[in-house]
Formats: structure tokens, C-alpha cells, sequence
């Protein structure tokens, strides 16, 4: 039974990223009390590096929505660009064909509609990260006064 919860232990530790280790540890080493104000520097210390990481992170996620808007944006002119092919079309096409020309396009459409609000989360998604990160710059400077 040891053996399975030590198994378990060591596999849930795997998982833990660098991030929320260091957190864990500053954490941890909040809660220790300290004699002498030798804690103070290291506390000190351990939140810049909190801080530090929190804003790495924050930037990565910023990068990976950049990157999420480009492809919603090119996904958005590719498909603008064969509802207008398929308008053209429409011009050479029997009332058969012309019906099912129209319900692509009304599909097209509703992606492109689709598209827009993607990318229009993303952007709010970023402008949250970037008071995230302003505030964390600010965090930053108030930690290196102390």
C-alpha cells in the first residue's frame, strides 16, 4: 500500500511545473518564521522570483493568443475569399445548384461571424493579460524598494 501512495506521490510531482513549485516554495517559506531579519531578504528574493516567473507566463500566454488571432484572421480571409468565388459562380448556376451555392455561403458566413468572435476574445484575453503584466511590473518595482 506504501508503494502506491509514494507511486502516486512521485507521479503527481512530475506534474508540477518550475512555476508552481517556486510558488509552493514561497508559500511555504512564508509561513516559517524567521529570526534576525535574515527571512526578510529571502522573502524578498523568493516574491521577485514569483513575480518573475508570473510574468513569463503571462507573456507566453499573451504570445500563444497573438498567434491564435493571426490564424483565426488568415482562417477568416481564406474563407471570404471562396464565399466571394462562390458568389461569381452563383452568376453561371440553375435555381438547383443556386440554393445550395447559398446555404455554403450562409455556412461560410457563419464562420466567418464565427472567426470574429474568436479573434475578438483573444484581443480581450490579451488586453486582461496586459493590466495583468502592468501590475506585475508594478508589484515588481514595490518589491525592489522594500
Amino acid at each position: 500500500m506504501d508503494d502506491l501512495i509514494s507511486y502516486s506521490n512521485t507521479d503527481w510531482m512530475r506534474e508540477i511545473d518550475a512555476y508552481a513549485l517556486i510558488t509552493i516554495l514561497y508559500l511555504d517559506q512564508r509561513k516559517t518564521i524567521s529570526k534576525g531579519g535574515k527571512g526578510v531578504k529571502a522573502k524578498q528574493e523568493y516574491a521577485l522570483l514569483v513575480n518573475e516567473l508570473e510574468k513569463d507566463f503571462v507573456k507566453k500566454k499573451m504570445k500563444n493568443y497573438e498567434k491564435a488571432i493571426t490564424v483565426e484572421a488568415k482562417h477568416k480571409r481564406q474563407t471570404q475569399q471562396e464565399v466571394n468565388e462562390l458568389q461569381r459562380d452563383m452568376k453561371y448556376q440553375v435555381n438547383e445548384e443556386k440554393a445550395d451555392t447559398e446555404s455554403k455561403i450562409a455556412m461560410k458566413k457563419d464562420a466567418i461571424q464565427s472567426s470574429d468572435e474568436s479573434i475578438q476574445l483573444y484581443e480581450d484575453e490579451q488586453k486582461s493579460l496586459q493590466e495583468k503584466l502592468q501590475k506585475l511590473n508594478e508589484k515588481q518595482q514595490d518589491l525592489a524598494m522594500k
